[in-house]
C-alpha cells in the first residue's frame, strides 16, 4: 500500500511541475526508456515549446533530470523571469518618473500623419484627415 501512495505522490508532483511549465512556456518530458539498466531511464528534461529547444536536462545525454532537479530548474526560471519583469517594469522614462506616459502625447506635432507623411494606413483604418 505504501509503494501506491508513493506513485500517485510522484504522478501528484510531475503534473504540478507540467502545470507551472505550461504557464510559462515550457514542457517536462519524460525518458521513453523503458529499460531500467538505461541512464536516462525514469529521467526528465524542460523544454521550450515555442523554440523547440531544450532548456535544462540534456548533458551528457538526452534525459538527466530528476523531479527534485526539475522543481529547481522551474524555480530558478520563475525567479529570472519576474526579475526581468521587475527591472521592465521600472525602466526610467516610464509610468509616474515623468517620461512619456501616453502614446497620444506628440499628436499636436507639426509632422503630418497618414498617407501624407508618406505612410499606408494599416489595415482597415482610414487616414487621417487634415484639421
Amino acid at each position: 500500500m505504501d509503494n501506491d501512495t508513493d506513485a500517485a505522490a510522484v504522478k501528484r508532483r510531475e503534473a504540478r511541475l507540467r502545470r507551472v511549465a505550461a504557464g510559462i512556456g515550457l514542457a517536462v518530458r519524460k525518458s521513453h526508456t523503458r529499460d531500467p539498466e538505461r541512464m536516462d531511464y525514469g529521467r526528465y528534461r524542460v523544454e521550450d515549446v515555442k523554440n523547440d529547444c531544450v532548456v535544462a536536462g540534456r548533458f551528457p545525454y538526452g534525459y538527466t533530470l530528476s523531479l527534485d532537479d526539475v522543481d529547481e530548474v522551474l524555480e530558478e526560471l520563475l525567479i529570472s523571469r519576474e526579475e526581468k519583469a521587475w527591472e521592465n517594469a521600472n525602466l526610467p522614462g516610464h509610468g509616474c518618473s515623468g517620461g512619456i506616459t501616453s502614446k497620444n502625447s506628440f499628436q499636436n506635432d507639426a509632422a503630418p500623419s497618414g498617407h501624407a507623411a508618406g505612410r499606408r494606413p494599416r489595415g482597415n483604418q482610414q487616414p487621417e484627415r487634415a484639421r
